[in-house]
């Protein structure tokens, strides 16, 4: 597999990310603290942002630092938990989308093959990460996830929403292929249904 090479000042998020990223620390921790990370991170957009806007990856890191240094928590942690609560943000504007998949692996499955191919179509500039989703056997799935962001906890947490959508626990165990989880293979166990 070949590496992007691409570096973070070029890459780009959609408005809609910082704006749930930012949404969620509100509720976790308080419109006090989103107004102390804007003002720490020193953004370029001034942490306003569009939801269909085009914004640099890096402010992304500098909020995540700004967050993870005022709450004492590990930034690994507070993807996961973005991860967990962009999935319900996403079910809850879009439940048009997530209502066409039956299970959580279909809804795995779907994620590149339907939902990032009409998300690409809609915005061809959009890095998106890949997943590849494969079943191992009953209540055993393995992804392989890749990224040139490596924001592989996020998705970690992404994955947990989805099972708990559905109502089935799942135990997710990673592995990192690349040093700087571009390239991530995920061992997901879960009760079949």
């Amino acid at each position: 597999m070949q590496q992007l090479d691409i570096p973070t000042r070029m890459m780009k998020m959609k408005g809609f990310i910082y704006r749930y990223f930012l949404e969620m620390v509100e509720e976790r921790f308080g419109l006090t603290l989103v107004d102390t990370l804007v003002g720490k991170a020193d953004l370029p957009s001034d942490g306003v942002y569009t939801h269909l806007g085009n914004y640099p990856y890096e402010e992304m890191l500098q909020l995540l630092d700004a967050l993870s240094a005022e709450t004492e928590l590990p930034k690994e942690s507070l993807l996961h938990a973005f991860g967990t609560y962009l999935f319900g943000r996403l079910n809850a504007t879009h439940p048009e989308v997530i209502g066409l998949y039956e299970s959580p692996v279909d809804l795995l499955k779907g994620l590149n093959d339907h939902i990032h191919f009409h998300v690409q179509n809609l915005y061809p500039e959009a890095a998106l990460p890949k997943m590849e989703v494969r079943e191992m056997g009953p209540g055993h799935l393995q992804v392989l996830y890749e990224s040139s962001r490596g924001l592989y906890r996020l998705a970690h947490g992404l994955m947990e929403g989805v099972f708990s959508h559905f109502n089935i626990f799942v135990g997710i165990q990673f592995r990192l292929l690349e040093a700087d989880g571009t390239i991530v293979q995920f061992e997901l166990e879960y009760e079949p249904e």
